[in-house]
């Protein structure tokens, strides 16, 4: 079957962009992650903002944009650290609250960024973990738990700690917080199964190992960290395609949002680090395209899969329904197709504004290198 790239863009672009508008509550920068959801938090406005300037459609709230940036960044702590707390009021995963709200800090943060905006407070709660020893104590403690969700909760965490060195360092030229994530990596290094390049849990299976994997990824790309066994990683998440041509356990439900696009991602900057690759990598672009538009709303959303089934975005106030569609589930699925057209036109879709922060990169860091700097 032939496809209509550009049809299939712009479609997807309009109707994300109309979706957006039908989550806002009352002020326009008060969104709900979904129509499931009652009430807008934190988390729906800061992931607009970062779909609406991937799809290159900020300018449609260009008059409001201090608005949006003061309701963002009032939720940012003395700590640095963004809580809603309406959003962490009841949890519904079993998280500890620093990564929850790590969690939402990126999010929030990154949105801030896509603005135009700077973070008004230092991330105060990296501090304790800057030096080498401190860096190395945490990963230490955080490998000997027994983490519920495998390495797919824990690299997260991993890279939300990350995220938080990050922004703690392009805000607020704190190289120490540059440096720490230097530890870190020296840390994961030693710890990297060189038979798949991905990171394990005592009961993981290779699927949650690779979607663990992907959230640091990006992160080593970005502060041009070499990544080992790069070509075993492209190898073994490929073979992770089922029959319906997506990556999720279940076969022929329209796959997972985030099993999907965190395997895109991987594939993706393999194609641009791995010439001998790009014949297979555009055959499972290929056959991702085609699987992924059973998830198409009317309402211009993407679902996370065509299951019927009430799920959490980590917290009860962050609702969806995973054959409905919410904010996110359109944002990853937006930014998969971008992927996917971008290897078999050798071209990225238009118009479209990639390579803004961590979750973007996939060009093998050559587009993100510098990274946003509010001090550049």
């Amino acid at each position: 079957m032939l496809l209509d790239y550009e049809n299939i863009w712009e479609n997807g672009r309009k109707g994300a962009i109309k979706y957006i508008s039908s989550l806002s509550t009352g002020n326009q920068w008060e969104i709900r992650v979904s129509k499931a959801a009652e009430q807008p938090i934190a988390m729906g406005t800061a992931t607009a903002v970062l779909l609406l300037q991937f799809l290159d459609a900020l300018k449609i709230i260009d008059t409001d944009r201090d608005k949006w940036i003061n309701h963002i960044s009032s939720f940012q702590r003395d700590d640095g650290l963004f809580e809603d707390k309406i959003d962490i009021a009841n949890p519904t995963q079993k998280q500890p609250l620093w990564a929850l709200l790590a969690h939402r800090t990126r999010h929030c943060s990154w949105a801030i960024e896509a603005l135009g905006g700077k973070l008004k407070r230092p991330i105060k709660f990296v501090e304790s973990f800057k030096s080498r020893d401190s860096m190395q104590k945490w990963m230490q403690e955080l490998w000997s738990q027994n983490w519920t969700g495998g390495f797919w909760a824990a690299g997260n965490w991993i890279m939300d700690m990350g995220v938080l060195l990050d922004l703690q360092f392009r805000h607020f030229q704190d190289e120490q917080a540059s440096e720490a994530i230097q530890f870190l990596f020296d840390y994961l290094d030693k710890k990297q199964d060189p038979a798949t390049g991905f990171w394990f849990g005592p009961n993981d299976d290779i699927r949650c190992a690779m979607a663990g994997a992907m959230h640091l990824y990006p992160l080593y790309l970005a502060y041009n960290r070499p990544i080992n066994y790069f070509e075993q990683i492209i190898d073994n998440t490929l073979a992770l395609q089922q029959s319906d041509g997506l990556f999720d356990y279940e076969v022929g439900k329209g796959g997972s949002q985030c099993l999907d696009f965190d395997a895109m991602v991987i594939i993706s900057n393999g194609y641009f680090l791995l010439p001998e690759k790009q014949q297979q990598i555009k055959e499972c672009s290929k056959k991702v395209l085609d699987a992924i538009m059973v998830n198409k709303q009317a309402d211009g959303s993407f679902s996370d899969s065509r299951i019927d089934q009430l799920r959490f975005w980590s917290t009860q106030a962050a609702a969806f329904k995973s054959n409905e569609g919410s904010i996110w589930d359109t944002y990853a699925r937006i930014m998969t197709i971008a992927m996917c057209i971008e290897i078999l036109k050798d071209a990225p879709p238009s118009p479209m504004r990639g390579e803004n922060h961590l979750f973007e990169i996939w060009h093998g860091g050559k587009g993100w290198n510098k990274g946003f700097n509010p001090h550049a």
